[in-house]
């Protein structure tokens, strides 16, 4: 745990559609969230969840959108992670251009060892307008929330998306630098057990939104 400065807590993408649809676990979800706000911990999202295939399989037009979904669940003071840049995947002002892939491969490679790394490579999927496959988008978005993650040093991942939970996957994520990857509960039970919980002094000093890149 950190001293004297924010636990930074990182919501994959499932765990703001959870909070928007009031799904999983719903409970401990708003109790972080109500943690960030008292500027207890901080929260980190992805800008890649913008990226993410929406209701009927679309990705959204613009960036804007996805921030008035963010302001829609009252996170719109978060901290945004900027992804790598992919090629009619992220938003051009909401990403960053990497020479090494090492890590964003190595993530791959883990999570979804059936499936391309290159989109390129799965003219087998069904593509989307963009002409990116749309499993594909979904694979990427994935693999850089975590990528986000690692990369920025945050402290604890967040999603209840089994796939970051599986025995053979889970441990080798953890060495690639994750840190801890919880459930919401799990994150709260720790959080709490570390002395941060609805009883403590407001950390002081605000957070204000803000890039990293």
């Amino acid at each position: 745990m950190r001293k004297g400065s924010f636990v930074r807590i990182t919501l994959e993408n499932n765990a703001l559609v959870n909070l928007e649809n009031g799904t999983g676990q719903i409970d401990a979800l708003r109790e972080l969230r109500a943690l960030h706000k008292a500027r207890k911990i901080c929260i980190c999202i992805p800008a890649m969840a913008a990226s993410e295939n929406q209701r009927g399989n679309m990705a959204i037009p613009n960036y804007g959108q996805f921030l008035e979904f963010l302001k829609k669940i009252d996170l719109h003071d978060m901290e945004e992670l900027l992804p790598v840049c992919f090629w009619d995947v992220t938003f051009w002002d909401h990403c960053v251009f990497a020479d090494d892939m090492t890590l964003d491969r190595a993530i791959h490679d883990i999570l979804f060892p059936g499936v391309q790394y290159d989109h390129e490579n799965n003219d087998e999927m069904a593509t989307s307008e963009d002409g990116v496959s749309k499993k594909w988008r979904n694979v990427k978005c994935d693999v850089q929330a975590l990528w986000c993650h690692i990369h920025y040093g945050a402290d604890i991942f967040v999603t209840e998306d089994k796939n970051f939970h599986r025995t053979t996957k889970k441990p080798k994520l953890l060495k690639l630098g994750a840190k801890r990857i919880d459930r919401p509960a799990e994150a709260l039970a720790f959080l709490k057990g570390h002395g941060i919980g609805p009883t403590d002094q407001v950390t002081s000093g605000a957070r204000n939104t803000y890039r990293r890149g």
